[in-house]
């Protein structure tokens, strides 16, 4: 079992690795923004030049959800700094880029993690489930530009794991499943038609909620829809 996981970290270590080479390899690819790209750049920007006071209004995205917004604004705002500080010379129109690979390659690595706890311990199935998501064209193209989709792909993989954590652990089930709870919100505001993978917590709530209390479950059902609303407000 020891040498399992050992062999196990080493598939994790190299996927991530082999992520970052294929993707920083073509990251500055065709740095014209596609349309997909501008919408969320131009928002980011605006909304990074709202929060530091250097532009007196947020110009909101009437295109797309801006969930996935909020979820690069980090990186903008680092790039910006790295920039001011060290004179780094990152082009803004990497921040997006950059944001969508290290979603993409916590989203695979997450995914490795459910393979291997939840489904087997034979190390072919990580090894090709890596493959496939490294080396998949679908992922190749959409995992390096800075749109929904690599944000999309990590927030699912975290409410299968969150929810399927919940339904195995002894302890913390509660808190598991409303963090998958909220994940669920949260990827609804990136795209509305994914709101649909809100059902992964709430089966893991219906399997809760058995033989317990009329309180107990009143008080959950509440607190999955606040934090359902809370992620998708937020």
């Amino acid at each position: 079992m020891a040498q399992s996981k050992k062999n196990f970290r080493i598939i994790v270590l190299v996927t991530v690795l082999l992520i970052l080479l294929t993707r920083g390899l073509t990251i500055s690819h065709n740095m014209e923004l596609h349309p997909d790209e501008h919408v969320f750049f131009n928002a980011a920007q605006s909304l990074k030049g709202y929060l530091s006071g250097s532009s007196p209004i947020y110009e909101e995205v009437k295109t797309y959800p801006e969930g996935a917004i909020v979820y690069q604004l980090p990186f903008h705002i680092l790039t910006a700094i790295l920039n001011r500080i060290f004179d780094a010379g990152i082009s803004p129109q990497l921040s997006g880029r950059i944001a969508a690979v290290f979603y993409f390659t916590v989203g695979a690595v997450l995914g490795l993690v459910l393979i291997y706890r939840f489904f087997s311990k034979k190390l072919i199935y990580s090894i090709i489930y890596s493959l496939t998501v490294v080396f998949s064209l679908f992922h190749i193209e959409q995992s390096r530009y800075g749109t929904g989709d690599p944000i999309s792909y990590f927030l699912l993989m975290a409410i299968i794991l969150l929810t399927a954590t919940a339904l195995s652990a002894q302890r913390r089930r509660i808190f598991y499943l409303l963090s998958a709870t909220f994940l669920s919100g949260s990827l609804c505001a990136v795209k509305y038609p994914l709101l649909f993978f809100a059902v992964i917590p709430l089966y893991g709530l219906i399997v809760l909620l058995k033989d317990r209390s009329s309180g107990k479950k009143a008080g959950l059902i509440f607190a999955f829809i606040v934090l359902l609303y809370v992620g998708f407000a937020c």
